[in-house]
């Protein structure tokens, strides 16, 4: 590809901003997959009570009902099945499943921004499209892809 005169060349200037760009890319991507995997883990810590509290009470009620400590198993079961409930409730509120896969999305979009920087930026710069048009593309995908991302 020839470069024409009147298209603006890549200087050291501009080939910086773009790579300031690049970082700003990958740091947001890192900052979502962390938060990713912290939404993963914190929907597992509350999601395992719900699953295991239900199954436990009821087959050690099923096996004590005929027991002399059937009251006090029954008050022990209705308090483990209201933890239960809470737990539920804390996981529905928090939506960690839907945040967890809001950060992937956002991960998914830094790096496939990086990913285009990166490829504009291992050619040659006169094999490069115009400069003033790469820097305002890439400026306004991060910009974009800031503002719909959830925040971190």
């Amino acid at each position: 590809m020839m470069e024409h005169e009147n298209e603006p060349i890549w200087t050291d200037n501009t080939e910086r901003y773009v790579k300031d760009i690049l970082q700003l890319s990958r740091d947001s991507a890192e900052g979502h997959y962390k938060a990713y995997k912290r939404c993963k883990i914190s929907r597992n810590v509350w999601a395992t009570p719900t699953l295991i509290i239900p199954l436990a009470m009821s087959s050690c009620q099923a096996l004590l009902k005929d027991k002399d400590h059937a009251f006090v198993m029954a008050v022990l079961c209705q308090g483990l099945y209201f933890i239960s409930a809470c737990c539920a409730g804390i996981l529905h509120y928090y939506d960690f499943g839907a945040k967890a896969n809001s950060h992937d999305n956002s991960q998914y979009h830094y790096e496939c921004l990086s990913n285009d920087i990166e490829l504009e930026l291992s050619k040659r710069p006169v094999a490069r499209r115009n400069c003033e048009l790469m820097m305002v593309i890439f400026k306004m995908n991060y910009d974009r892809i800031n503002q719909f991302s959830i925040n971190i």
